[in-house]
Parts: C-alpha cells; structure tokens; sequence
C-alpha cells in the first residue's frame, strides 16, 4: 500500500492505524472525501496523499481505452 512504502513496518502500521480511523469504512469514495490536514495529521506525508487522489474517478475521465 502507498502508506507502507519507504517507512519501516512499525512506522507503517501506526500510520494506518491513526488513517484506519478517520473515515467511517475504508471505502475509495470515503477516502477521496478526507481532507488533506487530516490525513497529513495521521502521519501521511504530502506526496502520498497525492497520490491518494490517483483513485478519484476524474483522474480518468479524459482517457479513453
């Protein structure tokens, strides 16, 4: 997972506890509706929420396949 990468385990696990709780269930649509401050709060640095917005479906309006 994006929250894993380049922190030692222990350092992810607390990380994605303190995520796990900030929406109600760990959904994609409920965690595009998370702010920013809060997820950077639970330990998630700015590159990763980032990427976090990488599962918002406009991402991919514009592409065709």
């Amino acid at each position: 997972s994006i929250v894993g990468q380049q922190v030692s385990v222990k350092a992810a696990q607390t990380v994605w506890d303190r995520f796990a709780k900030l929406p109600r269930k760990i959904t994609p649509a409920n965690v595009l509706k998370l702010k920013v401050d809060d997820m950077r709060a639970a330990g998630l640095s700015a590159r990763k929420v980032e990427l976090s917005e990488l599962f918002h479906p406009s991402t991919y309006e514009s592409y065709s396949i």
